[in-house]
């Protein structure tokens, strides 16, 4: 029975790599899957054939959700699965985070596909303070902890919620993980996520947000020291970047260093992960707000709208259902609709309104961003 899970455990683990770089990982996900039922046949009591079916359903769930396919189904066996091979083995802590990270996983799609994730994010942090009570020595259920407050802070933000409360609550498991594990890459930048939103925040509410950019900078910097090929540190630096730069057009002015920063960060992290859509996003949202001041300023928006448009259009090709891209694409052609006259700018404000009424469907929670320049393209398009 053992040499089954070991040989399914082979095929998850080839999953993973797949689901990292950018290929399909459910052929290998489905060979782990019938290992763990095979498994099973030979004795039903075997908590590790659980375990490994959590795990293997755990990929196929984040591959679901990165290419635009519901993967609530396969987010919830995660936490069946890894719930019964608990109830057989209650010592297997790492069994347990799984399930915590199958409420999660679920709370950022819903997050991002206009639901109310608090539900499963509650969920996930319940469970996985179990991890931290039981074995407080080990940094990955702070990490994920971490994770699962700063998921409920951005889905916060999105709806216009001061998330300062939960901000706080993610930043200490962060710095907790980090005092146990220094060298820890993923849990470097998971802190910078957290010191990003503070930013973000701040940045909305008018307070300059300079101080708590730097402070991400400097985590990013150390992320990006233990692994020099990590891609979602990258991101990272290009979501701070991108915020300094808009703080700097909030205050009239333009930083074409942060700009060309976050340009490069976002770049690099498209350049060591093809598959990941939401760098391709920031792209497409970087030059939309190039695009935006040009136009305040008299100046041609065409190169950036084409470039922006083009980022958010392999976006969408990677996740069809990718709200941000979708509504990003619209902003885009909004500000050619702005900068045309006649059946130019009609036809460009048709585009935008598809693009705009997609991402609204697509996810409801961005009805603050999305509904203004929706109706302004209804009124250019007439």
């Amino acid at each position: 029975m053992r040499l089954i899970v070991s040989s399914g455990y082979v095929d998850r683990d080839r999953a993973s790599w797949e689901q990292d770089n950018g290929k399909d990982p459910r052929p290998e996900v489905d060979r782990a899957i019938a290992a763990g039922r095979a498994a099973l046949q030979r004795d039903a009591g075997a908590h590790e054939a659980y375990h490994l079916m959590s795990d293997a359903w755990l990929v196929r769930g984040d591959w679901e959700s990165a290419h635009g396919i519901d993967p609530r189904a396969s987010y919830d066996t995660t936490s069946e699965m890894g719930l019964r091979a608990w109830n057989l083995s209650p010592q297997g802590f790492k069994v347990i985070n799984t399930v915590g990270l199958g409420y999660l996983s679920r709370g950022m799609w819903e997050a991002n596909n206009g639901l109310d994730p608090r539900s499963a994010l509650q969920q996930a942090a319940v469970t996985i303070e179990k991890v931290v009570r039981a074995n407080p020595n080990v940094d990955y259920g702070y990490n994920n902890l971490c994770v699962t407050f700063q998921t409920l802070a951005e889905y916060e933000i999105k709806r216009g919620i001061d998330p300062t409360a939960s901000l706080q609550r993610a930043l200490s498991p962060c710095e907790k993980a980090i005092a146990i594990d220094s060298l820890g890459a993923s849990t470097q930048q998971s802190l910078a996520c957290v010191q990003v939103d503070m930013a973000v925040w701040q940045r909305m509410k008018g307070t300059d947000p300079t101080a708590q950019l730097e402070r991400a900078r400097a985590t990013l910097r150390r992320s990006l020291e233990l692994d020099h090929g990590f891609e979602l540190a990258y991101f990272t630096l290009g979501e701070a970047e991108r915020v300094a730069a808009r703080w700097a057009v909030d205050r009239g002015g333009w930083s074409a260093s942060a700009f060309e920063a976050s340009r490069a960060a976002y770049a690099k992290s498209v350049e060591l992960n093809p598959a990941e859509a939401d760098a391709l996003r920031g792209l497409a949202a970087l030059y939309r707000m190039r695009a935006e001041w040009n136009a305040q300023h008299h100046r041609a928006v065409d190169a950036d709208v084409r470039a922006g448009l083009d980022d958010a259009d392999k976006a969408m090709a990677i996740n069809a259902r990718h709200a941000t891209a979708a509504l990003e694409a619209g902003a885009l052609h909004l500000v050619a609709a702005r900068a045309a006259g006649g059946d130019k700018r009609r036809s460009e404000a048709a585009e935008a309104h598809d693009r705009l009424y997609a991402a609204l469907g697509f996810d409801g929670n961005l009805e603050r961003d999305a509904r203004p320049l929706f109706d302004e393209a209804t009124k250019l398009m007439k």
